[in-house]
């Protein structure tokens, strides 16, 4: 599969939510988990205010990245493989 930036230079917000609520829902490295369609558009929210409403792919890098401080700030166990799973799924689908 392609990555999402392979094809365009950025994403606003409602293409880029359309986007990843249509892309597959497999999770890399879960063994077949997978994200219903909501939350795959809920990934959206990850991508904050500071990104604005054009999210390029430095943008999208970026929030990878914020999640990975994120992972690594996480006590819980649980909380830090929620957000590794997000991380993944993020990495594949932008093709970053």
């Amino acid at each position: 599969m392609a990555g999402l930036f392979d094809e365009k230079k950025s994403y606003t917000r409602p293409k880029l939510k359309e986007t990843l609520g249509r892309s597959p829902a497999a999770i890399p490295g879960t063994g077949g988990k997978r994200f219903s369609q909501a939350q795959r558009e809920g990934l959206v929210k990850e991508f904050g205010s500071k990104y604005g409403s054009e999210i390029s792919k430095q943008d999208y890098r970026g929030a990878i990245s914020d999640l990975k401080r994120e992972k690594g700030k996480a006590e819980i166990q649980l909380e830090r493989r929620r957000i590794g799973e997000k991380i993944n799924f993020l990495k594949k689908t932008g093709g970053v």
